[in-house]
Parts: structure tokens; C-alpha cells; sequence
């Protein structure tokens, strides 16, 4: 069996570091799982080490990373018009506006 003695990972569950030697974390007992660094565009397999520059599975050359504009939808404004109307009124004498405006004594 070769153990390569000198290379961890770190599981991704309780992010102890775990020795290559082990398939499971000595820790949380949770398996490995091998962390995939590119998929082929082409048949959609998984690629574990980004040193492949094309698909070992359907021979496919590797592609740059396309960043896509994320699709927001932004929604529409709506106006709405308002009718302000202006009412006018006339205050007429009475008794009332004369205490109001002489002061209510």
C-alpha cells in the first residue's frame, strides 16, 4: 500500500486535519470526499486535479471560466398620478370668527 505520509486533508465537516492514509476522519468519522476543481463542459464529469488541461473521460479541451452576468430581474415603476385638488373656502362673518379673532375672553 502506498501512503504518502507527508500530505493532510481537511474534512469538511468538523475541519480537523486528517493524514492522507485515512479515508475517514479519525475525528468526526466522516468519509473523504475528493474535491472537485473543474467540470468538463462537454460530458459534465468531474475533474480532481486542475493539472488536467482536457476531459479524461471524453477528451475535451479544458475551458476558461466564463463569468455570466447573473439574470436580475429588475421590476417595472409603476407610476401613479395623483389628482390634487385645491378647495377654496370662504369664511364667512359669524359669530365664531369674531371670537377668534378678538380672542376668546
Amino acid at each position: 500500500m502506498n501512503e504518502n505520509r507527508g500530505s493532510n486533508w481537511v474534512c469538511k465537516f468538523c475541519g480537523k486535519t486528517v493524514s492522507t492514509a485515512y479515508s475517514f476522519c479519525v475525528n468526526c468519522e466522516a468519509k473523504r470526499q475528493e474535491q472537485t476543481t473543474w467540470t468538463c463542459e462537454k460530458c459534465g464529469k468531474p475533474m480532481l486535479s486542475a493539472a488536467f488541461e482536457y476531459c479524461i473521460y471524453c477528451g475535451a479541451k479544458k475551458e476558461p471560466k466564463r463569468i455570466s452576468e447573473p439574470q436580475i430581474k429588475i421590476p417595472e415603476i409603476q407610476s401613479f398620478a395623483y389628482e390634487i385638488k385645491s378647495y377654496s373656502i370662504k369664511v364667512q362673518d359669524s359669530a365664531f370668527t369674531a371670537l377668534c379673532l378678538d380672542g376668546y375672553r
